[in-house]
């Protein structure tokens, strides 16, 4: 079964994007900006029943690795502190909106 949960942000639409997608007992992810994309992944596993401690691995995508590493770990931290995820990190020049300077891109599994 595949369920897709969005923001009702316009861009959703407009790209046919969409933040959340379960596909069987798997949930990826696409989220952006450190404390809020978190605070997002958590709201939307939530929407399926699961939390953080459900994601099995993420890729974030930054802008600006030297200039974000240290709170981005820090952050990470936080929201991981069993640190039960694989994590990789790779600095990209941009993301599609400007002022994006990071999107998470994750795994859950039920």
């Amino acid at each position: 079964m595949e369920e897709a949960v969005n923001f009702g942000l316009p861009w959703e639409e407009d790209y046919g994007y969409s933040q959340a997608v379960r596909a069987g007992n798997m949930i990826f992810l696409s989220e952006k900006q450190i404390r809020q994309t978190y605070a997002n992944i958590k709201s939307l596993l939530g929407k399926f029943g699961l939390s953080l401690d459900n994601i099995v691995s993420e890729t974030i995508y930054v802008t600006d690795l030297a200039s974000q590493a240290e709170t981005l770990s820090s952050v990470h931290k936080e929201y991981f502190p069993k640190g039960r995820v694989t994590s990789t990190v790779v600095e990209i020049k941009r993301l599609y909106f400007p002022q994006q300077l990071l999107e998470i891109s994750g795994v859950a599994v039920k």
